[in-house]
This record gives C-alpha cells, sequence and structure tokens, in this order.
C-alpha cells in the first residue's frame, strides 16, 4: 500500500517541482482584469490574467456589427453589407515597464456582400447589358476563418496595481480572403465567364486581395 501511495504522489510531486519557480514568481501578483476597447475591429471585451510579472494571457471577443453601404463602379450601381465578429486569444510579452508584445490566434467570422440589380446594372466586365427582370451581379468576400495576430501594445491588463490603466494595441491579423460570385438571372448567359471575372475583379479590387486585418484599438482595463 505504501509502495504504491508513493507511486502515485511521484507525478504530483515532479509537477509541483517543475511549476514551483513559477508560482514562486507570480507570487505577489494582482488578480487578473477585464477591459474594454474600441477601434479597429470595432468594440472589444476582453479578460486577462497575470502568469508572471512580464506574461499575462487573455481573451476576447470583438464585434464591428453590420455595416451598411453603396456605391458607384463602373457605371453600375451596388449596395454592400459587412460583417465582422471575432474571438481571441492572446498572450502579451512585456519588455519594457507598460510596453508589450502581443501574440496568439483569432477565430473570426467576417463577410462582405456585394450586391447589384435592376436599372443599377448597366455593364458586367466589358459587356454592356440591358437590365432584364431577374438579373442581379453579387459578389461575396470571405476573410479568413483562423488567423495568426501579432502586434505591440502600451498598458497593462493585470498583474500590476489595482484600479484603472489605459490600454492600446496596434497590430495585425494575417491571412487570406475569399472571392466568389457571379451574374445570375436572363442576361447571365449572354455574358462570357471573362467579362464576368473582370467584373468580380472591380467590386472586389483591394478589399479581395487583403492579406491582413489590421488592429488599432484603445481602451481600458480594470485589474482587481
Amino acid at each position: 500500500m505504501q509502495r504504491t501511495a508513493r507511486i502515485l504522489l511521484l507525478p504530483g510531486l515532479c509537477c509541483a517541482a517543475l511549476f514551483s519557480p513559477l508560482l514562486a514568481r507570480a507570487d505577489g501578483l494582482q488578480g487578473g482584469g477585464v477591459y474594454a476597447a474600441v477601434g479597429v475591429p470595432g468594440l472589444i471585451a476582453g479578460y486577462a490574467l497575470p502568469v508572471t510579472r512580464t506574461l499575462v494571457v487573455r481573451a476576447d471577443l470583438s464585434t464591428l456589427g453590420s455595416q451598411h453601404w453603396s456605391g458607384n463602379e463602373s457605371g453600375n450601381e451596388y449596395q454592400g453589407s459587412l460583417k465582422f465578429n471575432r474571438a481571441a486569444l492572446l498572450g502579451d510579452y512585456h519588455f519594457a515597464d507598460n510596453w508589450r508584445i502581443t501574440g496568439g490566434v483569432t477565430l473570426q467570422h467576417g463577410q462582405l456582400d456585394i450586391h447589384s440589380s435592376g436599372a443599377g446594372l448597366t455593364s458586367v466586365g466589358d459587356t454592356a447589358v440591358t437590365p432584364q427582370p431577374g438579373d442581379s451581379f453579387d459578389a461575396v468576400i470571405k476573410l479568413p476563418r483562423f488567423t495568426p495576430y501579432i502586434g505591440l501594445g502600451f498598458g497593462r491588463y493585470a498583474g500590476s496595481s489595482q484600479g484603472w490603466n489605459v490600454v492600446g494595441d496596434a497590430g495585425v491579423m494575417v491571412g487570406k480572403s475569399k472571392v466568389s460570385g457571379g451574374l445570375s438571372g436572363p442576361s447571365a448567359g449572354l455574358v462570357s465567364q471573362s467579362d464576368v471575372d473582370k467584373e468580380l475583379q472591380k467590386v472586389c479590387d483591394g478589399v479581395g486581395k487583403v492579406k491582413v486585418i489590421p488592429q488599432l484599438t484603445l481602451g481600458a482595463s480594470y485589474q482587481y
């Protein structure tokens, strides 16, 4: 029985020996903190927990809600809507007082829908069209689902003195968007695929080639 007890205790003693330096470094730290910020990509709310005096882990949620716009491209009237929601798991390394480097991963649902129909649709690529009932040109730009994040920030989210702090972040999420869409309706058979591709390129130019999603936010944290 005693031998069995020693065997069962051995893993626990090894873990204690392994993590005791970390626990000693974390001794005396304040508790976690909550924070809120605004900017790009919208409103952010999160929770932060200190691991050591220089390392903080945190998780947050952000949303841009649903944004709508309209515009003209090569004579066509387009309407668009953008939705963006994100969850992030991040780690902050404080290399100089309140200055920190942040790295982590994000999971997001981001999509831009672009639509033109009726009298607002006059051409597709280099081909002029006479709008007919049921004609529409649609494009969908989907932002990457998973992305790594790297950034630079100021201010402590957790682990310092209790109370309020000003925090700010500037960074990028790296990924590649996907573009799809085309012409539907009675005029679809009158327009070549090359013209459809040209129109997609026009309406998605710049946005469809996005490989980085920026973050630039300013907010406040409360440490307890």
